[in-house]
């Protein structure tokens, strides 16, 4: 078993702070975001958490010995030589760091965590084959990394940590919309049945979406997602 390691954890995240796209443009333009530090191109603050974060990441060999404690949960990984000892992953904004640090050098201030990657940020449990990424900015190309351009909408971002993370109803319509039709499902009735999302919220963005490409799929999906029991 791997030992928790020495630091201090992250304090459970208040409420999520919605951030508008004004705030996400002055943090693009922001100097802090040409710094080499882990994180330091989203904030100050999550530089700060992934100071200790970093360092956990970093060093594992591509050995049996480390699929085997991939094998047993002990470790979780998150881009290729990267790995998360799962002790470090107990809260969200463990999880949203830890994708900062992952992407590493290449993270840029206008890049979002999203998708399946920012529910695994809400949710917990094994992260995704893939970390995801969302941008307002040109598509930037990270290996071991899908960054997607998109646009970003008011409300559309929230921030755990000092990490901008898509908000879990812009989470369940990028998943109707353009992930596997069974994940896409799955993710966000546990969305659901956590207390993260509720179908109106859903349906309420799928409108504001009419015309976009794969709305209608979206729409056909969230008919099929199971509504939890109150």
């Amino acid at each position: 078993m791997i030992p928790p390691p020495d630091r201090a954890r992250a304090v459970a995240p208040g409420p999520l702070r919605v951030v508008d796209r004004e705030a996400l443009h002055r943090t693009i333009r922001s100097p802090a975001a040409q710094a080499g530090a882990p994180c330091v191109a989203w904030s100050q603050h999550a530089a700060d958490l992934a100071a200790a974060m970093a360092p956990q990441l970093e060093g594992w060999p591509e050995t049996p010995a480390t699929q085997a404690l991939v094998l047993d949960g002990e470790l979780l990984p998150m881009r290729a030589g990267r790995y998360l000892p799962a002790v470090d992953a107990r809260s969200c904004v463990d999880r949203a760091i830890a994708v900062g640090c992952a992407v590493g050098e290449h993270l840029r201030s206008h890049q979002v965590i999203a998708g399946a990657t920012a529910a695994w940020v809400l949710l917990g449990g094994r992260p995704p084959e893939v970390l995801e990424l969302i941008s307002p900015s040109h598509r930037t190309i990270i290996a071991g990394v899908e960054v997607h351009q998109a646009e970003i909408r008011p409300g559309d971002v929230v921030v755990l940590g000092g990490a901008p993370i898509t908000a879990p109803g812009r989470i369940a319509t990028d998943l109707l919309r353009m992930h596997p039709e069974h994940t896409a499902c799955r993710i966000v009735e546990e969305l659901l049945e956590t207390g993260h999302l509720g179908m109106q919220e859903v349906a309420r963005r799928l409108d504001l979406l009419f015309g976009a490409p794969h709305t209608r799929r979206a729409r056909r999906l969230l008919r099929e997602v199971r509504v939890p029991a109150p």
